[in-house]
């Protein structure tokens, strides 16, 4: 009976005009499994697709990437002012513009681990979390390659300071 109600109400709509002028009309249908949605919500995922929206969860994915590409950005910018500290005539001015990126870094990780976390509450399974950034262990590695060329101006100067070592 339901099919049957369905299939006339959809036969008035036709005769109507309802699906005249529809974007894409004319045009061959485009099916890309890849990104078809998958799980027990895969039709309300299809309609929203469809519709050019994403559920919350999938929208705070395409956050997070953003958010790894620029925390990425962040530790390219700190890698690159040690590394001119390394060959500086004043190392420790250069050191502190470093700490100050290590410390951007550092809230944007926190910030980006917060999103992981709220990514993997909201996902559908297992399957779809997201391992989350370490932030301590980061912010160590930061730290470590600072430390080396810290301990490189100390020696340097301690081999300036006794010209026999």
């Amino acid at each position: 009976m339901f099919e049957r109600i369905a299939r006339q109400s959809l036969d008035e709509a036709v005769a109507s005009g309802a699906f005249d002028n529809l974007e894409g009309t004319g045009l061959p249908f485009r099916y890309d499994p890849a990104s078809q949605p998958v799980g027990e919500r895969w039709a309300g995922f299809r309609i929203l697709q469809n519709g050019g929206l994403l559920p919350e969860w999938l929208e705070l994915g395409r956050e997070i990437e953003r958010d790894m590409a620029a925390l990425a950005e962040l530790d390219r910018r700190h890698g690159d002012t040690v590394m001119l500290a390394k060959g500086a005539a004043t190392p420790a001015k250069i050191l502190r513009s470093a700490a100050l990126v290590r410390e951007h870094y550092r809230m944007a990780a926190e910030q980006l681990r917060r999103k992981q976390d709220r990514f993997n509450v909201m996902a559908p399974s297992v399957h779809c979390e997201r391992p989350g950034i370490w932030v301590e262990h980061e912010i160590a590695r930061l730290d470590a390659s600072a430390r080396a060329v810290e301990r490189a101006m100390l020696a340097g100067e301690e081999d300036e300071a006794c010209p026999g070592h």
